[in-house]
């Protein structure tokens, strides 16, 4: 399949619909490999590189040897992946540091911070917000509100509260770190462009999809010329962009975006990275939409063994599938499927 360098568009004439649909499937079709567990690691690029860089910088001074070691496994697990164990290592770390430093010391309220990370990473969104809550005010005396330890944790927070369902809080918390973020790495940083994206997504899900798409399309214009067409931070604003289309009843502009960046996301993040399924499952949605059920539904299906595999079988977003496929199975009337989906689980 040949890279699409074109620069991004946001409308197709709508007789084009049949088209993009036969391109969306030729993309499932030829651009996903079967998963192993080697999709677990995440490539080495860029995108890797700054989410890893969020837990791996250390320059809080030093840590025992055993400590070091439990750090070490944290990031390891965290760029593998594996959330539930990195939570589980720094939440050892952090019983350590506690120990033998105190709750106040700088080192402790680092490992809090990234414990907090990884708990929002494995779906934890619950725990997030009370240790998030917890942990804020010592960190911000620790560190500084204008700081980012400070604005990882918020982040982290204003993200959990909108998986809860609080779309207004999760908003407005995101539009206060944005403010944050723009003075530590300046107005048009990778930081504040992913953070912008994030606020659309709140808007989006909080009602107001047609709002959303259009701060998306501002944007995604600025990421092409900055950071460039196939950029991860760029690919997964194209994705929250065609949920919009998606919920607006706009299929054909929503598939067109799912068809441009599947492919692109699977060759720059994975095939078994987490945005790059829920792009996939995005498909799956506009699919149930227009009632082409089977499609859906195997495509459903797809997703949520890689999701079991990457994520594991509790996570909510492996769940949010699973109930997706569910309703586009009682949709279609199919009591049979439906029947053997309740066995299995």
């Amino acid at each position: 399949m040949t890279e699409n360098n074109a620069p991004f568009r946001a409308g197709v004439p709508s007789s084009a619909g049949p088209f993009l649909f036969a391109a969306a499937l030729a993309i499932l079709a030829f651009a996903t490999p079967p998963l192993s567990l080697e999709a677990r690691q995440l490539p080495g690029d860029k995108w890797s590189g700054t989410q890893i860089n969020s837990v791996s910088r250390w320059d809080y001074g030093t840590l025992p040897e055993d400590l070091e070691r439990a750090r070490v496994d944290a990031i390891t697990a965290t760029a593998n992946g594996d959330y539930a164990k990195a939570a589980g290592f720094w939440k050892e770390l952090s019983d350590g540091t506690v120990g033998r430093f105190g709750g106040d010391d700088p080192r402790t309220v680092a490992v809090n911070v990234r414990l907090i990370h990884a708990l929002y990473l494995g779906g934890e969104y619950e725990k997030v917000a009370f240790l998030a809550d917890e942990v804020l005010p010592e960190l911000e005396l620790t560190f500084g509100v204008v700081s980012r330890e400070s604005l990882l944790a918020r982040n982290a927070k204003a993200f959990s509260k909108g998986e809860l369902g609080d779309r207004k809080t999760a908003a407005a918390l995101l539009e206060s770190n944005l403010r944050i973020c723009a003075i530590l790495t300046g107005e048009n940083s990778r930081e504040v462009m992913a953070g912008k994206a994030q606020l659309a997504r709140q808007v989006k899900l909080g009602g107001d999809p047609k709002k959303a798409g259009e701060m998306l399309l501002d944007l995604i214009k600025l990421q092409e010329e900055t950071l460039g067409i196939e950029d991860p931070d760029t690919l997964i604003s194209k994705k929250i962009l065609a949920g919009t289309y998606n919920l607006q009843g706009e299929y054909t502009e929503s598939v067109l975006t799912y068809a441009l960046i599947i492919e692109p996301m699977e060759r720059v993040l994975g095939s078994g990275h987490p945005d790059t399924l829920t792009a996939m499952a995005g498909l799956a949605d506009v699919f149930t939409a227009i009632n082409d059920f089977d499609l859906a539904m195997d495509l459903y299906k797809d997703v949520i063994e890689k999701q079991k595999l990457v994520l594991g079988e509790e996570h909510p977003f492996t769940r949010m599938t699973k109930t997706n496929l569910v309703a586009a199975t009682v949709k279609k009337g199919d009591f049979t499927a439906l029947s053997a989906l309740t066995l299995n689980g």
